[in-house]
């Protein structure tokens, strides 16, 4: 009996280290509906090598743009509190699951696949204009809001809730680049990517390549929104 075991036996073996990785367009969709639309984690762990990294630099990223963001709906010396800046974030994370959209495309190389990604994100700085807009109608309506830090946040989370009722999406996409390859049966992120996955993530949340755009197209947008006050206070 043993004579006949030794061979299946070593089959096995061979065909556990011989595992083969999911097809490249499945991985690059893979990485997305996990990482942004949370939908697939066991799957994601089964077929990533740097799982739990990828979802580090993932939760980095947001925590650095729900600061920024939180920060940019409220006047500049006003601290937005913990509870605030979470709720705007689950807010525009909800949104994003439900209203954007991307497309991939793959080339291959030698060992190396060429991801890009064609994302259809949320127009950001379209939602935090139009936000911006109504907080500053509710405060010429009732001036007791600038002088109530709480009661200001708060109508900056009622406003940003209407205007995320039907968010302002990109009709034009934000193409981010990443370079993956399979190694042992799953994937794995190249290293020396991260500028690259912030890139991903700032395009489905803001719709924008990098912060320094948004930091510029919003400052801009401030200006103008800053005149049309003083146009409406004469």
């Amino acid at each position: 009996m043993r004579k006949y075991l030794l061979p299946v036996f070593i089959g096995l073996l061979f065909l556990t280290g011989c595992a083969k990785a999911i097809p490249a367009k499945e991985a690059a969709t893979l990485f997305v509906e996990q990482l942004v639309y949370q939908k697939e984690e066991t799957k994601f762990t089964e077929n990533f090598q740097n799982g739990k990294e990828l979802t580090k630099n993932f939760e980095a990223n947001a925590a650095l743009f729900q600061d920024t963001f939180a920060s940019g709906l409220v006047a500049a010396d006003t601290e937005v509190s913990e509870e605030t800046a979470a709720e705007i974030s689950q807010l525009l994370m909800e949104k994003v699951r439900s209203a954007t959209d991307y497309q991939v495309k793959v080339t291959e190389t030698d060992s190396v696949r060429n991801v890009s990604y064609e994302i259809y994100g949320l127009d950001i700085l379209a939602v935090m204009k139009q936000t911006t807009e109504k907080v500053t109608e509710a405060m010429l309506a009732d001036t007791s809001l600038a002088k109530d830090e709480t009661k200001l946040q708060k109508q900056t989370i009622l406003e940003l809730k209407q205007v995320l009722q039907a968010p302002p999406v990109k009709t034009e996409p934000v193409t981010v680049m990443l370079e993956m390859k399979p190694v042992k049966g799953k994937w794995t992120v190249v290293a020396g990517q991260q500028a690259e996955q912030e890139k991903l993530y700032l395009a489905f949340v803001a719709g924008v390549k990098d912060q320094e755009t948004l930091t510029n197209d919003w400052q801009q947008a401030q200006d103008e929104l800053t005149k049309e006050l003083a146009e409406k206070m004469k």
